[in-house]
């Protein structure tokens, strides 16, 4: 039977709220005119002026008047522990109700920021008991829609030692500012070691403070799996620490620094897949900040997480169904195809991570504020001496490279030297270089291309010959820029490409003046975008 479902708001008074008339029509008669819950505006006001009237829920309103939409919501909204009850006073407990109620509506029909404005009245309601708070779950349409809502105790598990130490965004922070500062440095055997050492020392703090945020994880799951209801997320210290998509900056600052602990970033991205499932599925959550996620930690080289990639997926199917206008924006996000019905593999060499390289590399002019923050961040580091486990050592050595300090004359600046034989597990192996290789993105596509795709053997046709594929052949980038040479170095060593794949820091004549020495064929030379 056709319906016309309208919705008509005025204003009773100016103290009082928002009174809705829902009429049902029917064709040729009005089955039903009924008051619905209002939108109350202020709670003491509510106290004081309500009464004993029954006012009809939706899900009552469905039974009298069978509208299917209030059918279907019926009973997917409200309360879903009637403990709760027990726990509120009985105002308290219809108020956030209705609250409730209003807010399901306003969703199905549309009306996202408004539904978002009774979220935020709902969840900071203060007169709730002393450690607890409020558990909204919205249902998604395709499984009937609605609102649920419940209270949970707030489990506060800060640790105000940890919370005391160095955050791991600012770890990640002086890592940066550490590689920029080697950037600017004379190459030096000690001071080569000094920033190897330091490097470790962050890593390590940072490992540290991972394994506390991921037991707290693993925690807060096990208490979900025992309890009937969602432990709160509200207070804890991943999100004081990694909130957001915070991992996935600190993941892209270590890459960018060198770092090689594959444990590191698989870590982070445990963190990250914590986080995107909490608030990915929310409507303040765009398409982007779920790619923006997934870009830097493909930037970072992170080449696998299927933890990650599962809830990104979820996400994003979700986004696609609510927002079908954004479906072209989604297809030109350079992941895939732009398919988000199957899961994407993302790779450094997707678009997106790219283009973040990309801009990270060619606008460091621009960057030249964040840099010397970043530098800035590793000496306050450095002079805190809070890495104790192996400041003594860094410490030893950095008192010999700081400015101003004369080196001893047995330190000496680390020349070209090319042991072949040492670098590469086969050097019978074709070579294959590139003269300013930046941040050796290419090189690492290169060398790990597997020649399955008929695109990769045509260009090694083309640029190492008939019969020759790019597993066949060893690779060497040099370049002047540290920063893009240990990024370099980390990827390849977390791909598993150091047998096969190196870097090295040099000028290109010096190179190219070593470069005879090596005991197999040269087979191609790149020199991409020169300077």
């Amino acid at each position: 039977m056709n319906r016309i479902v309208a919705t008509l708001y005025f204003v009773k008074s100016a103290a009082w709220s928002v009174e809705a008339l829902t009429l049902t029509l029917w064709q040729g008669s009005i089955a039903s005119t009924q008051r619905t819950n209002s939108i109350i505006a202020n709670h003491k006001l509510y106290n004081a002026h309500h009464s004993g009237q029954k006012w009809l829920t939706t899900s009552s309103i469905s039974k009298s008047s069978n509208v299917d939409y209030n059918d279907t919501l019926s009973t997917t909204i409200g309360c879903i522990d009637e403990s709760v009850r027990r726990l509120l006073n009985k105002d308290d407990f219809e108020y956030i109700d209705s609250l409730v109620q209003e807010r399901t509506q306003a969703r199905w029909q549309g009306n996202y920021t408004g539904a978002d404005d009774l979220k935020s009245v709902i969840l900071n309601f203060s007169e709730l008991p002393d450690q607890y708070e409020i558990f909204l779950q919205d249902i998604p349409r395709k499984s009937g829609g609605g609102s649920r809502w419940s209270l949970v105790p707030t489990i506060q598990t800060y640790d105000e030692e940890f919370l005391s130490g160095t955050k791991i965004l600012q770890l990640a922070h002086a890592a940066m500012g550490l590689a920029v500062d080697d950037n600017q440095q004379t190459q030096t055997q000690q001071r080569q070691q000094y920033r190897k050492k330091s490097l470790e020392a962050l890593v390590d703090q940072t490992k540290s403070r991972l394994e506390i945020l991921l037991e707290e994880t693993r925690t807060m799951e096990k208490n979900n799996a025992a309890l009937d209801f969602e432990v709160s997320t509200k207070q804890t210290m991943v999100r004081n620490e990694l909130g957001g998509r915070t991992a996935a900056d600190a993941a892209l600052w270590f890459a960018l620094a060198g770092s090689k602990d594959i444990d590191l970033f698989h870590g982070l991205a445990d963190i990250a897949s914590w986080e995107l499932n909490r608030f990915g599925q929310r409507p303040s959550c765009r398409s982007k900040n779920i790619y923006q996620i997934l870009e830097r930690f493909a930037a970072a080289g992170l080449t696998r997480h299927d933890k990650l990639e599962q809830v990104a997926h979820m996400c994003l199917l979700e986004k696609q169904q609510q927002e079908e206008h954004e479906m072209p924006k989604v297809n030109s996000d350079g992941f895939g195809n732009g398919d988000v019905s199957k899961p994407s593999y993302l790779n450094l060499h997707s678009d997106r991570s790219l283009l973040l390289i990309w801009k990270f590399a060619t606008k460091q002019k621009k960057q030249q504020s964040f840099l010397r923050s970043a530098k800035k961040n590793w000496e306050e580091y450095r002079e805190s001496g809070i890495h104790n486990a192996t400041n003594y050592e860094i410490e030893k050595i950095s008192s010999t490279v700081n400015k101003g300090i004369v080196r001893p004359q047995n330190e000496r600046i680390v020349e070209s030297s090319y042991n072949w034989d040492g670098m590469f597990k086969d050097t019978s192996r074709p070579l294959v270089v590139d003269v300013g290789c930046g941040m050796g993105v290419s090189l690492l596509g290169l060398a790990s291309t597997a020649d399955e795709y008929p695109s990769e053997k045509e260009s090694a046709r083309l640029l190492l010959g008939e019969n020759m594929k790019w597993s066949d052949c060893n690779f060497v980038g040099v370049d002047l820029g540290a920063l893009g040479i240990e990024y370099g170095r980390g990827v390849a060593h977390r791909w598993n490409l150091e047998g096969k794949n190196q870097f090295v820091i040099d000028s290109a004549e010096d190179f190219c003046q070593h470069l005879p020495s090596y005991p197999g064929e040269i087979r191609c030379c790149m020199i991409q975008f020169p300077t």
